[in-house]
């Protein structure tokens, strides 16, 4: 049984993030700001359909919700992975989890990944039904994921 790896979300990336930017666009969704991919080792890889350069508020938001759950600001590193690609931005973000931070995290998830050591967590305002759609698109991209890697728990 092999631990999935950060190259597994990266690769898992690759696949749903076409199909984020069509939900998008087709749903003409303003509220949906951004999507972290989550190992529970602690790397984050954050996408944010921000067209500015710099790190999004809902970034430094949720960095500044793990911060009142005791973390101390040196403990978040934050690092730029891809340039700008159609209006998504990746960052990686090394975090070393406690498990106070570990249910943070969870409670905010919408979309566990079953058999993995990935999660998906959206920074979102969007209603039910646009919600709905989105974790439809989103299993739909992991079964592919699934298939073109071979992926397994």
């Amino acid at each position: 049984m092999s631990t999935p790896s950060i190259i597994n979300a990266k690769a898992l990336h690759t696949v749903f993030k076409e199909s984020i930017k069509q939900h998008k666009y087709h749903n003409k969704s303003k509220n949906l700001n951004g999507i972290l991919l989550l190992t529970k080792t602690g790397t984050l890889l954050f996408n944010t359909f921000d067209d500015s350069k710099t790190v999004s508020n809902d970034i430094l938001n949720f960095i500044s919700l793990l911060i009142a759950s005791n973390y101390s600001q040196e403990e978040i590193v934050i690092e730029k992975v891809s340039d700008k690609l159609i209006g998504i931005q990746t960052y990686e973000i090394n975090l070393n989890l406690n498990s106070n931070n570990q249910q943070l995290l969870y409670n905010m998830c919408c979309c566990n990944i079953p058999d993995s050591d990935l999660i998906l967590v959206y920074l979102s305002k969007i209603d039910q039904l646009e919600l709905g759609a989105l974790k439809m698109i989103i299993t739909t991209d992991i079964d592919l994921y699934t298939s073109l890697y071979g992926y397994r728990a």
